[in-house]
């Protein structure tokens, strides 16, 4: 019985979820709404559940959108997270995540500053400068020294060029978009820019062997 002035206090169960769902769409055997049934669901868990992906899905292409803290769209190797179940592309997931994953494109478009902006087939290992070249090469203002691949996942890669190794130069995936972007205004090349190195490296060189001469 209670008495006049008494207080009841009801706690919460520690170990109790509030309701979170994440939306799963695109080519899964069971897309929709699905109700996180664990604080440390992951992706590739939430996709076993919807059944897996479809024949016609493109893994490489997902979109991963976080609203949360204003995050956006997420950049996932899902692929990768598919094979490891210990990936960091396995994301723990939040209320509010929603999950595309797209049919298969086999299209890679080039775009920005060159003289034929094309879509073309997926060629597997082509590189950048393959897709330039099949789109007409740069344009008299394109700097594809700083081209760059925009991948269906939503990462970027650039093109690192190295004066003294190879060149670092990203292969695009199906899907994926080439864009070449414009020079800076009175910019110089990197060969240009790097003339003062290469000339301090040289008179250094040239420097030891005098010394090892006399």
């Amino acid at each position: 019985m209670l008495r006049p002035d008494d207080q009841v206090l009801i706690l919460r169960q520690p170990d109790r979820l509030t309701p979170r769902s994440v939306v799963l769409s695109g080519e899964v055997k069971f897309p929709g709404r699905y109700a996180l049934e664990r604080r440390d669901e992951r992706l590739r868990g939430l996709l076993e559940r919807a059944g897996g992906l479809t024949p016609i899905a493109d893994s490489a292409g997902i979109v991963f959108v976080r609203t949360r803290d204003g995050v956006g769209r997420v950049g996932i190797n899902l692929p990768n997270a598919l094979r490891n179940p210990k990936a960091v592309d396995d994301l723990v997931l939040q209320d509010g995540d929603s999950v595309l994953i797209p049919p298969y494109s086999g299209i890679v478009t080039v775009s920005g500053s060159v003289n034929a902006p094309i879509s073309l087939a997926y060629v597997p290992g082509a590189d950048v400068d393959f897709y330039v070249r099949a789109a007409g090469g740069p344009s008299r203002s394109g700097d594809v020294s700083h081209a760059y691949v925009r991948q269906a996942s939503g990462r970027v890669e650039t093109v690192r060029r190295r004066p003294f190794f190879p060149d670092a130069v990203p292969q695009p995936g199906p899907g994926s978009k080439v864009v070449v972007p414009d020079k800076p205004p009175g910019g110089m090349s990197a060969w240009v820019q790097a003339l003062p190195v290469i000339a301090s490296i040289m008179g250094s060189v040239v420097a030891v062997v005098a010394i090892l001469h006399k």
